[in-house]
């Protein structure tokens, strides 16, 4: 199965296919604005991508150096037949360290979430009335999470004003989330439906998505404290 992590690569790669495509398409159409503005946001895809790899391996940066070292030792032909063979020596053991390092193994970053699933799932089966996920050390930004009946779970972000929520929802991680702006709370907003099969994964997809690109729209730290509701 899937971890959370992968399921946000997934995301990642796929977003990232989808802006190479776009800048293709804006470079034929001559739109040399939203090239540039695909760009920076495919940076940011990028360097999320990166995090995300790094989390999932810490040796991530190590083996995209190795994988650069090879590439250009290979491309470097040289007509001098001892270089020659100093660059094909430099390859193969590049290979060779990459070989190790990717036989490493680490342990499942889910269990890192853990208290996450159990909180929804709490909330899921009726055992739990929801709970405050805080993103910063202040705690003056966060996710709320409600339980609406029994098979409704009610996920709010709150903004500074209906402005805010406007630009919020432009950004890419949020864009497809289906969030509304509540006049009422000053919140971004949806309710998702869980049904009888309890499936929270929807959820905890939106949470991921808010948490990664709290780093980015909110300026945090990344760090995260649950609170249960009473």
């Amino acid at each position: 199965m899937s971890s959370d992590i992968d399921v946000l690569i997934d995301f990642y790669q796929w977003e990232k296919q989808r802006l190479l495509l776009s800048i293709e398409e804006n470079k034929r159409d001559q739109d040399y604005i939203a090239v540039d503005n695909n760009y920076k946001e495919l940076r940011y895809v990028q360097r999320e991508l990166d995090a995300l790899s790094e989390l999932k391996n810490p040796n991530y940066p190590k083996i995209k150096r190795l994988e650069w070292q090879i590439e250009l030792y290979s491309k470097h032909n040289h007509h001098h037949s001892e270089l020659s063979d100093l660059n094909s020596q430099m390859v193969n053991h590049y290979k060779e360290e990459l070989e190790k390092i990717k036989k490493e193994k680490f342990p499942s970053p889910t269990e890192e979430t853990q208290f996450i699933d159990d909180a929804l799932f709490s909330m899921a089966n009726n055992r739990s009335k929801g709970f405050v996920l805080h993103l910063d050390l202040k705690m003056d930004t966060c996710i709320d999470l409600s339980a609406q009946g029994e098979n409704q779970i009610l996920l709010s972000l709150k903004v500074e004003n209906k402005r805010d929520a406007k630009n919020l929802k432009k950004y890419t991680l949020l864009g497809d989330l289906g969030l509304t702006y509540d006049t009422s709370s000053n919140c971004l907003v949806r309710v998702f439906e869980v049904g009888p099969n309890k499936d929270v994964l929807p959820i905890k997809e939106a949470i991921s998505r808010i948490v990664i690109g709290s780093k980015g729209f909110l300026w945090e730290d990344g760090m995260i404290y649950l609170k249960p509701k009473p």
